[in-house]
């Protein structure tokens, strides 16, 4: 008897944030829905950076008004850090950084 390993795929729903695991024994599965949504359509494979890879450009790219509008949500407390960093494809500590940026900058504008 021959065992077969199954082989889990990271998942991460755009719409809601929400990372998840799927295993599978089948590689050509379609796209699953989203457990805590329940919608298929913004569900893609999530890769996250490992320690020793090589570092890509997101790491040095400026951040985009839409992002900064997102910090603003996580210091409003209408967004927890680790979505947004999901939702704009960067690290928690990098969301995290930039949170503590931009309290300083919204503290010395006024």
């Amino acid at each position: 008897m021959v065992k077969v390993k199954m082989q889990g795929k990271v998942y991460c729903c755009n719409d809601c944030a929400v990372v998840f695991r799927i295993y599978s024994k089948m590689p050509d599965m379609k796209t699953p829905l989203c457990p805590n949504c329940g919608d298929n359509v913004d569900v893609q494979i999530y890769q996250q950076k490992r320690k020793g890879e090589k570092k890509s450009s997101i790491y040095y790219s400026r951040w985009t008004a839409e992002e900064v509008e997102l910090i603003d949500k996580v210091i409003k407390g209408e967004l927890e850090a680790y979505r947004a960093a999901i939702m704009m494809g960067r690290t928690r500590a990098s969301v995290h950084g930039k949170k503590r940026h931009r309290i300083e900058e919204l503290r010395q504008n006024g």
